[in-house]
């Protein structure tokens, strides 16, 4: 019934605080997206992929799952991480349910595509951005259903086992290096587990991580993140807003740019 500081709360869950307690707003530092397995019909087809790009519209999501608050990402990279950071890609694709319609007939989808969307149960921004995305989906035509399981069984089943249609999660980083979110997406990284493979992006990366030249190793890192845009390798949706509740006599809360909270500078006020 008490705590003295609790982080990643959902917009629902700051509500049910009320003016209890202090709250603190910032970015989570992730990439959420609805990460498509590649290895499986119909998301081999990058029209496919791309369509539903044109369908989810990431503001959307962030209003009604987020009551507004999120950063929305148009690819694998968060804008903590500055210099390396491709703020061209947000609005690569925006709201377009009739070119969305016509590239799913291109692809044989004439009469739209139904795939489940398995979700961690445990994380309630997860779940909420994807109660948007079927209702979005459902509107264009297409079934998707939402299935939640525990985090051990997402973890063994999609996350290790690759037995998913399509899943919701956050990606973060260790570092603040742009090869800690994209060396996942060369063809064999063992942390691939979409399954994407792209030549393209395989050379560009390698140019980003054997250069020492640092303008040239910037350009790399966001030609690689163009190409997981133009190759819808996900539906990326936003860098999740961060809120951090704490009694009102705690003080010296910093948000970094990395998934970590210190509390080292943390003081009692008074």
């Amino acid at each position: 019934g008490a705590l003295d500081i609790v982080s990643h709360l959902s917009t629902t869950q700051v509500s049910q605080l009320g003016e209890a307690f202090k709250i603190e707003e910032g970015a989570m530092n992730l990439v959420q997206a609805l990460y498509l397995n590649h290895n499986v019909e119909p998301f081999k087809d990058v029209r496919v992929r791309q369509a539903l790009c044109y369908i989810l519209d990431k503001q959307m999501i962030i209003d009604l799952a987020g009551a507004g608050h999120g950063f929305p990402l148009g690819s694998a990279v968060y804008p903590a991480f500055g210099k390396f950071y491709n703020d061209e890609l947000t609005n690569y694709y925006t709201a377009d349910v009739a070119k969305a319609k016509d590239l799913l007939a291109e692809a044989g989808y004439a009469d739209g595509l139904s795939f489940t969307i398995t979700v961690p149960s445990n994380y309630t921004p997860h779940v909420e951005t994807g109660e948007v995305m079927v209702e979005l989906l459902r509107q264009a035509g297409v079934d998707a259903k939402l299935e939640q399981v525990e985090w051990a069984t997402w973890l063994s089943d999609v996350y290790q086992g690759g037995q998913f249609d399509a899943t919701i999660t956050g990606l973060v980083a260790s570092t603040l290096a742009a090869s800690s979110l994209l060396e996942r997406y060369t063809s064999d990284s063992g942390k691939n587990f979409i399954g994407y493979v792209s030549e393209a992006y395989d050379a560009a990366y390698e140019k980003a991580v054997a250069t020492v030249d640092e303008a040239a190793q910037i350009e790399a890192f966001k030609e690689c993140q163009r190409i997981l845009a133009e190759e819808a390798a996900s539906v990326y949706t936003q860098d999740l807003a961060e809120f951090v509740a704490m009694q009102k006599d705690v003080g010296g809360y910093q948000f970094y740019p990395l998934y970590v909270m210190d509390l080292a500078n943390l003081y009692r006020i008074g």
